[in-house]
């Protein structure tokens, strides 16, 4: 049924074959609570089927998921049915209940409005149906022996009178003479057909579309539902027919010589007798031409060869005649085609449902049947083989069913042996079968190798990259040659799916099958280090920061390497001085893109196998503890990240010796953490041993002094001591011209920028900020990401310097770029939404600025966690923002969550600790809460004192302003050492205290 004719009937009022409810009985349900709606079920069939007088030619229709309110324009409620029953089911229900048994019902789900409409047709009966036993529905208790009939709208039990006239009308009706209708369809009892709905259609518009052409085909890999989808077009063919007369001629190409088959069919179904001294081309035209007139389909199934099998075979082209063929394969031009793939999620997991037959079961499993679902790879032939076993298993939970297939894969019966009540005949690795026997030997060879990659998008570049180490020829062009050749066989037979012009894929079955083939092929070592070392290769050019192009060139294969590095056998290919190469580079790929928490595993992961294989001391153990080091680093978790750089240290400098770079490297990386922290001493002491060691540094590892260098200015940045940041600064800048590596450039000259503008040397400062967005122009083009680096940091420039328009408009160029290059979810796009959104803040513009910092609070959290210093810094802004406008209990708790966060992530010292501190004592002081503000502006002076000195104008103005407040509150000045009052105290601004 389509969907216009379903509307149709939706449209008319309820009557003697029409009954609408509005969600399904539960006859799926033993309980004994729905027994009463079970009896109402039965006697809604039984009244539809025997209908009234004048109807005796007319289907019933019991639709469900209608409302019983008919509206003026048509229309009615719609509700969505998600567990529809089966025709073994309702008969298995109704016929126990009733004398004769119904012979048959059609089900059917037909979506409508995003609703899915369970509609149940019943065949017109030449018999009237009573019941042989009570029935007791929720309103009333009938008899054994009652006829249900329908006058209207409403059930009644029949009286003997109107029994007579009915049956009267049905013996009229069925005597008279009917055309003939004939098929040799093996009907399924198992399971409705769910899922191809729309295919049926498709296939009627292709019929009428094509009518020139010879014959439909409905092609797709082995196991997609081809043979069900033409089984059950050709019973809605004969559905179809009426009165009238035809047929469904179907045949098994598999079984035998097609016209045998043909002239076999039209002698016993037909009752032809083509004469027996005609050979079978000249029996096969008698059929042909003697052949009943009516609406006939002649159905191919299973076809591997349409110029051998179905072309000489073909009827004359007549509008009685209607052809229409499966096959694994694409079967050339001249013929329509209709694809099928695998099912859609939410389609295949109604199907499992339907087989299965027990939704309490299922539901109280759903997210395990997902699982099962996805492991199938949503391929009808499995589920139904699942479904099946399931069904026949009640004891076996899905959670079971599904960790047998995933210890004993396509092995196990459940996939291999088929229901005797299925369609299909063969289990899952047979119906492939059919195909593998069908390709060459090369495509056989490249569907082995492809096992071997993830279940992802295959870029072809990558499997030409795997396909050279298999060179078998010494002319590569003749071996690629034969590479495309057996990719278009491996298509042709549908073993492999094209999903671009660069790429491929395998379904999940298809690859377990061709792993099971690889594995027996004599091969098999060859093809593993052909896809090993053409992966490896991709992971190890993946740089310590890869730029955007180097990320998207490598996106296609990251599935593919970590297929190297969760698969012992295949990582024991690799030389152990490439053992950590497939980690690393994972790693590396995803935090080139901020994506902390998807490298972490990888360099766990990393560390594990190195220490695993090469035992605790070895120097790739420690540059595992570093790599894992930086990624705890990179989200925040200090606290774990000092012991794995203090092992590394150490475990190099007894492997390696005190002069090996590897030690400086070490030590650079510790020296960040303490700079992060807060820890300056230690970790300028560090930075200036790995300096002293750069005399034993090889020439190539000379840029990692650059960077030595800028990690040192950024310390005495933190310090204030803009002097000594000079001085380095311009060491950097001379090294780099002597290695000729301009690369660093543009980041000293943003460094000496800021020493400027710190100095109030503006004029300066602003002339090398744009040098250093002039020489990245000239290093990389205008179109790059590092640009957006660079016209942000000019941006906050003019943003210091009270020019917010020249800010703006850098600030939106920076944030385009960074969104066209990382994507609208990247944290790079976060920090300039941050900082426009404090532009917007210092403007008033509040309902701007809003969003703005909600979406990088959002972003930073996806990304870094809810414990990270830069969420806190988020926390902030958007408290502040809050703040400004008055807001104050939204402020609150964002100020103090932001503090906390710093503190513990931090410690209790440091800068941004002092920085939270202080805008708590703001915050308070603003509102005359003077005594929440004096314990922190207590603790605030402390660490100022430590931090910078008693004599540190920040220091003494935080003292004076501590003083006055306690002065306020009649304090003591308890805690004040070495400080007596001048008399001269500032005064309130703005109703808080000012610091």
């Amino acid at each position: 049924m389509d969907i216009q004719q379903l509307r149709q009937l939706i449209s008319q009022p309820e009557g003697l074959k029409l009954d609408f409810k509005r969600e399904l009985h539960k006859l799926k349900h033993s309980d004994k609570d729905y027994a009463k709606q079970r009896d109402e079920f039965i006697r809604d069939i039984l009244s539809l089927t025997n209908g009234n007088v004048n109807t005796a030619e007319q289907k019933g229709y019991l639709i469900i998921g209608v409302g019983d309110e008919l509206r003026p324009d048509g229309t009615r409620d719609l509700f969505d049915v998600s567990t529809p029953l089966i025709p073994k089911q309702i008969l298995q229900r109704v016929n126990p209940a009733c004398e004769p048994p119904i012979p048959d019902v059609h089900c059917e789900t037909v979506e409508i409005d995003g609703k899915n409409i369970f509609v149940v047709s019943i065949p017109p009966s030449p018999h009237l149906h009573r019941t042989i036993r009570d029935l007791t529905t929720p309103s009333k208790t009938y008899s054994a022996g009652t006829v249900f009939i329908r006058r209207n709208e409403e059930i009644f039990p029949a009286t003997p009178e109107e029994c007579d006239v009915i049956l009267r009308d049905k013996e009229r009706v069925f005597a008279k003479p009917r055309r003939e209708k004939y098929d040799n369809l093996t009907r399924s009892s198992v399971v409705e057909f769910v899922g191809r709905e729309q295919d049926i259609e498709k296939l009627d518009e292709l019929f009428q579309q094509q009518k020139n052409l010879p014959a439909v085909a409905i092609i797709g890999m082995g196991g997609v539902g081809k043979t069900a989808l033409a089984d059950r077009y050709g019973q809605r063919h004969l559905e179809g027919l009426g009165d009238a007369a035809g047929g469904v001629c179907w045949i098994d190409v598999r079984n035998g010589d097609v016209g045998l088959q043909i002239v076999s069919f039209a002698r016993s179904l037909l009752n032809l007798k083509p004469p027996e001294d005609f050979d079978l081309p000249n029996q096969l035209r008698y059929c042909w031409q003697n052949w009943p007139s009516g609406d006939v389909l002649i159905a191919f199934d299973d076809v591997t060869d349409y110029k051998q099998e179905v072309k000489p075979y073909l009827p004359p082209k007549s509008s009685g005649f209607k052809v229409l063929i499966t096959s694994r394969e694409q079967l050339g031009r001249g013929l329509a085609y209709l694809r099928l793939d695998e099912l859609k999620a939410e389609v295949a997991l109604r199907l499992l449902e339907v087989l299965i037959e027990d939704g309490d079961r299922f539901q109280q499993e759903l997210d395990v049947a997902e699982q099962i679902c996805e492991w199938l790879g949503y391929l009808p032939l499995g589920l139904e083989l699942v479904g099946c076993y399931l069904y026949n298993r009640r004891d076996l939970s899905l959670e079971a069913m599904l960790s047998l297939l995933e210890e004993k894969r396509l092995r196990h019966i459940a996939v291999q042996k088929p229901d005797p009540t299925m369609t299909a005949q063969l289990g899952v690795a047979a119906a492939f079968e059919l195909s593998w026997e069908r390709l060459y030997e090369n495509a056989q060879k490249l569907g082995c190798m492809l096992s071997l990659f993830a279940l992802a998008d295959i870029p072809w570049w990558l499997v030409k990259g795997a396909y050279h180490y298999l060179l078998t020829s010494e002319d590569e062009e003749i071996d690629l040659e034969l590479l495309e050749e057996a990719r278009a066989d491996l298509l042709n037979c549908h073993l492999l799916k094209s999903t671009s012009d660069t790429a491929c894929r395998l379904h999940p079955l298809i690859r377990e099958f061709l792993r099971g083939k690889r594995e027996e092929s004599i091969e098999v070592n060859e093809l593993k280090e052909a896809f090993v070392n053409a992966t490896w290769a991709v992971a190890d050019q993946i740089p310590d920061s890869p730029t955007y192009q180097r990320i998207q060139i490598a996106a296609p294969a990251i599935p593919h390497v970590a297929e190297i590095a969760k698969d012992k056998d295949l990582r024991d290919l690799l030389n152990d001085k490439y053992l950590t190469v497939p980690f690393v580079g994972l790693g590396r790929f995803y935090q080139g893109q901020g994506l902390y928490a998807q490298a972490l595993p990888w360099f766990e992961q990393c560390l594990s196998v190195t220490r695993s294989h090469f035992g605790s001391e070895h120097s790739q153990v420690a540059t595992s503890l570093s790599n894992l080091a930086c990624a705890y680093k990179a989200l925040g978790r200090y606290s774990e990240v000092e012991p794995l750089l203090v092992e590394a240290l150490e475990l190099d400098k007894r492997l390696l010796g005190e002069q090996n770079v590897c030690v400086s490297i070490s030590l650079i990386n510790l020296a960040s953490l303490y700079n992060v922290q807060g820890r300056y001493d230690e970790a300028e002491t560090m930075y200036l041993q790995a300096l002293e060691l750069s005399k034993y540094w090889r020439e190539e590892d000379k840029t990692l002094l650059i960077t030595c260098l800028n990690h040192l200015v950024a310390l005495y940045f933190e310090r204030y001591e803009y002097a000594k940041a000079e001085s380095v600064l311009m060491r950097a800048i001379k090294e780099s011209q002597d290695f000729s590596n301009v690369n660093h450039l543009p980041n000293l000259l943003n460094y000496l920028a800021r020493i400027y503008k710190h100095q109030q040397r503006d004029a300066e400062a602003e002339k090398f900020y744009k040098l250093a967005l002039e020489i990245t122009k000239q290093l990389v083009g205008e179109n790059h990401p590092d640009i957006a680096t660079h016209l942000n940091n000019l941006a906050l420039f003019y943003l210091d310097k009270s020019r917010p328009n020249e800010a703006e408009l850098l600030f939106i160029k920076a944030l385009e770029l960074r969104k066209k290059f990382c994507g609208e979810e990247h944290l790079d796009v976060a920090t300039v939404q941050h900082h426009l959104a404090h532009l917007y803040d210092i403007q008033g513009r509040y309902s701007e600025a809003e969003p703005l910092h909600l979406q990088a609070l959002e972003i930073r959290i996806r990304w870094l966690g809810e414990e990270h210093p830069d969420v806190a810094t988020s926390l902030n802004d958007l408290a502040y923002l809050y703040d400004c406008q008055g807001h104050y209990s939204q402020a609150e708790p964002l100020f103090v969550k932001a503090f906390k966060i710093r503190e513990s992530c931090l410690g209790k010292d440091h800068i941004q600790v002092k920085n939270s501190l202080n805008n708590l004592v703001v915050f308070y002081l603003k509102q005359e809460r003077y005594t929440e503000a004096e314990p922190l502006m207590l603790r605030l002076f402390k660490i100022l004192q430590r931090k910078l000195g008693s004599k540190h104008p920040e220091t003494i103005y935080c003292q004076e302003s501590l003083a006055m407040l306690r002065q306020n509150l009649n304090y003591a000045e308890r805690d004040l050492p070495n400080f007596k009052h001048k008399g001269k105290y500032r005064k309130k601004r703005n109703n808080f205290w000012e610091l």
